[in-house]
């Protein structure tokens, strides 16, 4: 199936979120701007999805998200990384970059330290990631 053709579960400024049939979560973040709060709406929707859903994988298409503001880096790294939102406490998440230089810059702000996020620039490679992820 598509990604494109994936049933949307929640949509905002910031993005959507889509279920893929392979049991994991699509975060496609809109080329925007965001409204605030938006992009913490989406992400505290995402960690009940999952826990509903009892998924612990995501794909995050992260080619067209726009740079984040320092409040919204903030709130990622002190609150969605560190696991203080519910949310299945071990994630595995693939990003898809497209091989976007800036792209890959902005996921790198926003990891904790010493953290790599799997990041690949094509869906099949990321998609075969969480395959892996089982």
């Amino acid at each position: 199936m598509s990604i494109a053709a994936l049933p949307i579960v929640f949509e905002n400024t910031a993005g959507i979120i889509a279920a893929h049939a392979d049991g994991y979560a699509l975060v496609r973040y809109h080329a925007l701007t965001r409204r605030s709060n938006d992009l913490q709406n989406l992400l505290e929707y995402l960690g009940s999805f999952l826990i509903d859903q009892g998924w612990q994988r995501i794909l995050c298409d992260a080619r067209h998200m726009q740079a984040l503001t320092s409040d919204e880096q903030r709130w990622v790294r002190e609150q969605w990384y560190p696991n203080n939102v519910t949310r299945p406490n071990q994630l595995s998440t693939a990003y898809l970059s497209g091989g976007d230089t800036a792209v890959k810059l902005l996921l790198e702000e926003i990891a904790p330290s010493a953290q790599i996020l799997p990041t690949f620039s094509s869906l099949r490679a990321a998609q075969t990631y969480l395959a892996e992820c089982l």
